[in-house]
């Protein structure tokens, strides 16, 4: 399947997320913040995964500013 260039590192920022809120989620349960987060991350990845979808520069920074703050911890 012929996927944009930045595919894998949306897929390793949706698994560092889910890994991230594996660990910290109290049963289970995400905040607000952790929704909407995971609502953008989840519709970056879908969309570039059925489309052949390149980021844009502000996607790009979001990006790398929530993989830091999910990484990090």
């Amino acid at each position: 399947m012929n996927y944009s260039k930045y595919f894998d590192r949306i897929k390793l920022l949706r698994n560092t997320f889910l890994e991230f809120t594996k660990r910290r989620s109290l049963y289970g349960y995400w905040t607000e913040e952790l929704e909407i987060d995971f609502e953008w991350i989840d519709t970056i990845y879908n969309r570039m995964r059925t489309y052949k979808y390149d980021l844009i520069t502000v996607e790009m920074k979001r990006c790398n500013k929530l993989y830091r703050k999910y990484n990090a911890k």
